[in-house]
Formats: C-alpha cells, structure tokens, sequence
C-alpha cells in the first residue's frame, strides 16, 4: 500500500496501532524532537526549517512504526537507539544511527538524516 507522506509531521501521527513494546521509542524521539526544536540555537530561520523538515522525516518513521512498515531489526537498532537516548548517551545514539545509516539505509533513508541532524542538534545543545 502506497502511502503519501509528504505532508505528515510526527504531530500529525496517531499511534493507537503501534504495539506497546514500540510506544515508548515514539515517546522518546518525540522528547528529543521537543528538546532540539525548543532550544534558543534552534529559533534562526534556516533551523527553523530543518527543524520542519525533520518533523516531517520523523513523522514518516512514525506512520512506518504504527502501520508496522519497519523490519523487526530496524525496530530493534531503534530501541537500542532510544535506551541510549534515555540514558542521556549521545554517542552510543550516534553510532546506533550510523549503524541504521551503514546496514539499512533502503528501508530507512526516508528518516534517517532527519534522526542524524536531531542526535547531533541534541549533542551542540550539551
């Protein structure tokens, strides 16, 4: 089933269909969204835009995870990926990224730079 995606944010997209295992990586990327976008260094015009832009990407992660579009191990780099951003380690998050970025980039490439320009916004921010 083809999909248009184009104009969905993460805003946009409900999650009563993912399964409660992947519920709490949603809650987790949309806290590292909320952290970035309401940053000081985040209010120039052009971050403003990227900070669009990646509403929109993460947004189509989320319609992948809810309508269940994400392979089982992508899934499971992402709550590697979301622990470690739980525990407040950026590095670990990076490499779980460039992981996704080095063995998944087909299925992934829609949201992947999206997540890459959030980790590193999160790691200027300190």
């Amino acid at each position: 089933m083809a999909v248009n995606l184009t104009v969905t944010n993460q805003d946009a997209v409900l999650d009563q269909q993912v399964s409660p295992q992947v519920k709490p990586l949603l809650d987790s990327l949309r806290t590292l969204y909320q952290t970035c976008v309401g940053a000081p260094q985040m209010q120039a015009p052009n971050k403003k835009r990227e900070m669009d832009d990646n509403s929109k990407k993460m947004g189509q992660l989320f319609w992948k995870l809810n309508a269940g579009d994400v392979s089982e191990g992508v899934v499971q780099k992402l709550m590697q990926l979301k622990q470690a951003l739980d525990q407040g380690d950026l590095n670990k998050a990076s490499s779980v990224q460039v992981s996704l970025t080095t063995s998944d980039w087909d299925e992934c490439s829609s949201w992947l730079t999206a997540l890459k320009r959030l980790i590193k916004a999160r790691q200027m921010l300190g």
